[in-house]
């Protein structure tokens, strides 16, 4: 089953502010759904780590671990 991130949740899974998140998806680099006009914001998890992925250029995240690792790390 597909699993989705909030804005929120997405931020902190790639330790990014939200404003970084909604420009990514605003500009066509990450995918994002809205089920309803003024809803939630949504984010596949296959796509917050391709997104990821096309971005990392330090070795603090390891793309063939995917957000699984990075949702260990939350206190």
């Amino acid at each position: 089953m597909e699993k989705f991130f909030t804005i929120t949740e997405s931020c902190e899974l790639a330790r990014v502010s939200p404003k970084t998140i909604r420009r990514a998806y605003l500009c066509g680099e990450l995918r994002a759904f809205q089920r309803v006009p003024n809803g939630k914001v949504l984010i596949r998890e296959t796509d917050l780590v391709a997104w990821l992925e096309s971005r990392t250029t330090t070795a603090d995240f390891d793309p063939a671990e995917g957000v699984q690792a990075r949702q260990q790390v939350q206190p």
